[in-house]
Formats: structure tokens, sequence, C-alpha cells
């Protein structure tokens, strides 16, 4: 087997970035699901705070360590500029949100401190000025949502109409070509 020049473009995704790009996926999933139904008012919402803020700081990990991999390997060569640009933006964009929810978890004094996966208590951020954070994370979260529509509409051009098997390759790691 020969090995691969690394000054060349992949031709498939690596097993680390295709299992980076599903665990995402596997995290945002879940936050939604939460965010949508149980977060509101209410004693009940609490508990689901505690792993809504715990998911979210797995996910800051998650795409911190994808940013890493995609800046220190071979990368799959873009076939557009609005490629690398929606990918740049899902990737600052989901920064934000992790960044802003937060940022945003303000807990009243009598409020029961919110433990990351029962672990370690998440710091109340108490000396950063008091400003909409809430109102940001939720504007950041529909901008995710535009990018992830735009993101999954490209799969299905590229699967439907280009045929490139660009789907396959992120799935099974074949060669698009």
């Amino acid at each position: 087997m020969a090995i691969p020049d690394p000054h060349m473009p992949a031709t498939v995704w690596s097993w680390q970035v295709r299992l980076l790009h599903w665990l995402t996926a596997a995290l945002v999933l879940p936050q939604t699901v939460i965010a949508l139904l149980f977060l509101g008012s209410g004693l009940g919402s609490l508990a689901w705070l505690s792993v809504h803020l715990s998911l979210g700081v797995v996910l800051f990990a998650v795409i911190v360590g994808r940013i890493i991999l995609r800046t220190t390997t071979r990368a799959v060569p873009r076939s557009h500029i609005f490629a690398s640009a929606l990918q740049i933006g899902l990737y600052v964009t989901l920064l934000a949100v992790s960044i802003s929810g937060w940022l945003s978890y303000r807990p009243a004094a009598f409020s029961p401190r919110n433990v990351l996966f029962g672990l370690a208590p998440l710091p109340r951020l108490r000396w950063l000025p008091d400003l909409p954070w809430l109102a940001t994370h939720r504007v950041l979260v529909w901008l995710f949502v535009v990018l992830l529509a735009l993101h999954i509409g490209a799969v299905v051009f590229h699967s439907f109409v280009k045929k490139d098997g660009t789907l396959t390759a992120m799935l099974r790691g074949r060669s698009r070509t």
C-alpha cells in the first residue's frame, strides 16, 4: 500500500473526520429535542437544563476537536467556495451557540447548581456583564438551523443531482470518484 502524499488533497474523509461529523450530529439532535420539548418554565425543566448544558460542553469540545483535526490533516477538496463557507459557518456558529448557552446560564440564587454529567459543577459567570445572552443564544441557534438546512440541502443535491457519492463517502469512507 502506497503512503499518501501529505501535500496532496485527500480523496476520502478519514475515519476520525467521519466519527466527529456523526458525533456532532448525534449531539445536536438531543440538544434540539431537549430545547424544544423540555426547557421552559417550571421545575421539571431544571433536570433537562443540566443535561442540555452538559451536552453543550461536549459539543463544544467535539467542535474544537473537529477544527484542530481539520487544520492539521489533509482535507477532501471542496467543489465550490459555498461548501467551504458553509463548513466554516457551521463550525463558528456551533462554537458561538455553545459559548452563548453557557453565558446565558444565569441561575437564581436559590436554584440548585447545575452539575455537568453529575461530576463537576458548571461555573457561574456572575462577573460578566448582564447582557442578553439568552436572546443571543436563540438567534445563533436559528442561524445554525438555517446553515444546517443548507448543509442537508447540499447533501441532497450531491446525492440525487450530481450523484457523486459524497454521502456514501461520509458514511462509509469510500472514494467519491
